[in-house]
């Protein structure tokens, strides 16, 4: 594993590249697309803006209510992504209406999926570099061992089989991601639903093999990332059942 590179006399984090790349390159892709697919009004380029402004710290807000136990440690806390993607899916529609004096329409929520997924990519391939958000002692097939320093080396003190979670959750995102565009392409009005069902999916299967450091809180069997997963997935079923009446 790499988790560094030097450049001009510093070490630079690879997490912090590709995180700042998968960012960028999301939201290129998803304007670009809004702007060839949907519409040329710049109220709804206002509108992702702002949505994905306000819903953006929220990833850290959740993994502090995962992990921290006082003011410093909320602080201090990390990100994990379905943070994100929860609030925005709930705060976009609430943005949009005043705006448009109507609900979005499937295709313009649709075009959402790309950054979401675009940027996920990156930042798990960032966490692999790293040796973060890592999984699980796993002997089965695609087990991955991480070197001697790395934080799974660390934490197992010794060279351990584990599950690819990193790996997991690139390939199921790259199958989203195609699955999205062909919707896109094709103007489906259940990809946004798509998205929203396999992505939220592809996390709550994760997070079962993600290894706990043993202070994460949990609900029931759940971690508060799956609790997340459950809560989007079930709003997106109801929604669909009451768009399709």
């Amino acid at each position: 594993m790499c988790p560094s590179v030097y450049i001009f006399g510093q070490n630079i984090f690879l997490y912090d590249i590709f995180l700042i790349f998968g960012t960028i390159a999301g939201l290129g892709i998803m304007f670009f697309t809004l702007y060839k697919t949907e519409a040329h009004d710049k109220r709804l380029y206002i509108v992702y803006v702002l949505s994905l402004f306000i819903s953006a710290p929220f990833s850290r807000v959740l993994r502090g209510i995962s992990e921290a136990y006082s003011l410093e440690e909320f602080i201090k806390s990390g990100s994990h992504f379905m943070g994100m993607v929860l609030v925005f899916y709930f705060i976009f529609p609430v943005v949009y209406r005043p705006v448009y004096k109507q609900k979005p329409c499937e295709g313009v929520k649709s075009v959402s999926s790309l950054f979401f997924l675009i940027q996920h990519i990156f930042s798990r391939i960032g966490c692999y570099t790293l040796g973060c958000c890592f999984g699980k002692p796993y002997k089965g097939p695609f087990s991955i061992v991480f070197p001697y320093g790395t934080n799974p080396y660390n934490v197992y003190g010794r060279e351990v089989n584990i599950f690819p979670t990193q790996i997991f959750e690139v390939l199921f995102s790259v199958f989203i991601f195609i699955a999205v565009v062909w919707g896109i392409k094709n103007r489906k009005n259940y990809t946004f639903s798509l998205f929203v069902l396999l992505f939220s999916l592809c996390i709550f299967i994760s997070e079962f093999f993600m290894y706990r450091y043993g202070y994460e809180r949990e609900i029931l069997i759940f971690s508060i990332p799956q609790i997340c997963c459950i809560i989007i997935g079930i709003s997106e079923l109801f929604r669909r059942m009451k768009y399709c009446e």
